[in-house]
This record gives C-alpha cells, structure tokens and sequence, in this order.
C-alpha cells in the first residue's frame, strides 16, 4: 500500500497492537484505499500475489457481461412502481431457467 510509516508505527507493530488500536487501523486503511479506484487496488493487490477480487453492488451484478449472457437477470412489471429487475432462479431444468410470472407482492399484500 506504499504506507511505510504504518508499518514502523508502533501502535500497529504487534497483532495485539492493531487489534487494541482497531479503530485506527480501520481508519487508516480506509482512507488509503479510498484515495485511489477499486480498479487500481485490485491491480496493486494482483500483482503483488494476494487474491483480490472486487464486491459488486446489484446495478453492478446486473451490469456484469456474464450475468447479460447467462440471462440471470429478469424482468416484471410491478402494479406499482412500474419495471422490476429482479435475479432469475438459480437452477435450469432441461436447459431452461423457469421464468419469473410475477412481480414481488406489495408491503402488507400477502398477509
């Protein structure tokens, strides 16, 4: 993370250490890696050999080229809020996905 003086911090010197200084760490941590993309951590941490991946949101999941080309991403109309997109059915039963035949039901509606 190109952080030297973390490093030579004695509060963070030991594991006990960084876990009695929790808070501080995270902090640290946080604002360091909000400094630069998800991209650029994702290459640094490629590179230097550890397992990095990043953690989609659901625009993000629903925007993925796989999740398109799969069709796990379906779509309802909604009584109320118009277009909903919602995840498909995890399965396929004869290399089909069963369709989603309607929408979420309203707050109170199922009670």
């Amino acid at each position: 993370l190109q952080m030297p003086a973390f490093a030579e911090d004695s509060r963070f010197a030991t594991n006990s250490k960084r876990v009695e200084n929790r808070e501080q760490v995270i902090q640290i941590l946080q604002d360091k890696l909000k400094s630069e993309t998800r991209k650029h951590w994702e290459t640094v941490c490629g590179e230097a050999g550890l397992p990095v991946c990043s953690v989609n949101d659901l625009k993000e999941v629903f925007e993925e080229p796989q999740v398109q080309y799969n069709k796990i991403l379906q779509t309802v109309e909604h009584p109320e809020i118009g277009t909903v997109r919602l995840p498909a059915a995890p399965i396929k039963v004869n290399h089909c996905r069963p369709e989603i035949r309607t929408a979420p039901p309203t707050l109170g509606e199922s009670t």
